[in-house]
């Protein structure tokens, strides 16, 4: 972030939730419209966390990406199902050190489990991944997969569908 906050192309703006329930702000949809229109190509929405009325996010963003420590113990199972199953991309974060050999024991639970959810696009499968900041390659995969992502969905129509619901 640090890094990122310094660059003249980025624009980082913390908006807290302020007791307000679905895991972003009010009036986010509408930010994310104004830095479209302002060029940005990119923008990412950072929720408050995972719950069951965190998933406001999912009717208003291209793609969902649902961030996921190593598991401590049942993890899994605290996870409400429906976040899991309008996430696009699951990938499971600090993937290096002591926590390398967790992360590859939770990316195989995530994996198992999403066999038995359907799909929110027939377009596109859900993947999970494992990543560290400490490995630039995997953030690059990582990126890789949300290109991807953003070309299938542009190339299935399901991209103006999704915006078409969002409006």
């Amino acid at each position: 972030m640090q890094e990122l906050s310094r660059n003249p192309r980025a624009y980082i703006r913390q908006s807290p939730t302020s007791g307000s329930l679905g895991g972003v702000t009010r009036g986010i949809h509408e930010a994310v419209i104004l830095c479209e229109g302002a060029g940005y190509d990119i923008v990412i929405i950072e929720t408050v966390g995972v719950g069951q009325s965190e998933t406001s996010v999912s009717d208003m963003c291209d793609m969902m990406c649902l961030l996921l420590s190593p598991a401590h113990g049942d993890e899994l199972q605290g996870v409400k199902r429906g976040i899991m199953e309008m996430s696009d991309l699951l990938v499971v974060t600090k993937d290096d050190g002591d926590l390398k050999a967790k992360a590859k024991l939770t990316q195989a639970e995530y994996i198992s489990a999403l066999k038995f959810m359907r799909p929110r696009l027939e377009s596109w499968r859900p993947r999970v991944m494992r990543s560290s900041i400490m490995d630039k390659e995997s953030v690059s995969e990582v990126c890789t997969s949300l290109y991807e992502f953003w070309d299938t969905i542009g190339e299935s129509g399901d991209l103006e569908r999704r915006r078409q619901d969002q409006m």
